[in-house]
């Protein structure tokens, strides 16, 4: 039962592997520059600046005496499928797309606390896909509200509102996953 489940975990991740050598795992203060950024800019997109994100998940572990499982979970970016066209290279673009990552690495990370109180065993192999699915869905759904909020970077009230709302989050989501790190 503990092979099947690393092996549906494996199949969550097999759309990334063939980009595994193209992406970025977030790592606490990550920052990006446009040096990550290097597809070429999508001329019919109005947007001036695109990155790709997602989140990723592992087993980080298996007690051997009862079967269960401890995940962790991170953000990913996407270079080569990143890009940003001419004459857009500001901070404020930048940090827009920062946020971006920064979303899918607080995602992550609730993720991880929440899988990790599931009490997730062999037996449990289809909930871990479901969950897995659920926070991918809820990664999409907040980076949509986010650029419609920050009206894709052209509403500063509201961007600086988002700045400040996730960098919390973040602090604080680590905070949690650190203690219960401790606990594991």
């Amino acid at each position: 039962m503990k092979i099947i489940l690393a092996a549906i975990i494996s199949l969550l991740m097999i759309p990334f592997a063939s980009e595994a050598q193209d992406s970025l795992v977030y790592t606490n203060g990550q920052k990006l520059s446009w040096d990550n950024f290097r597809a070429a800019p999508n001329r019919k997109d109005s947007a001036r600046a695109e990155i790709s994100t997602t989140i990723q998940m592992k087993t980080a572990k298996v007690n051997i005496w009862t079967g269960g499982y401890t995940f962790s979970a991170w953000g990913i970016m996407y270079p080569g499928r990143s890009w940003v066209k001419e004459g857009y290279r500001s901070d404020y673009i930048l940090n827009h797309e920062q946020l971006h990552f920064d979303i899918s690495q607080l995602v992550a990370k609730r993720l991880e606390l929440h899988i990790n109180k599931q009490k997730i065993n062999g037996a449990n192999q289809a909930r871990v896909a479901s969950i897995f699915q659920e926070y991918v869905d809820m990664l999409f759904e907040l980076q949509d509200r986010y650029d419609r909020e920050t009206s894709g970077v052209i509403n500063p009230a509201e961007q600086a509102k988002w700045d400040a709302y996730i960098r919390n989050e973040l602090k604080e989501i680590e905070k949690q996953t650190l203690a219960t790190a401790k606990k594991h």
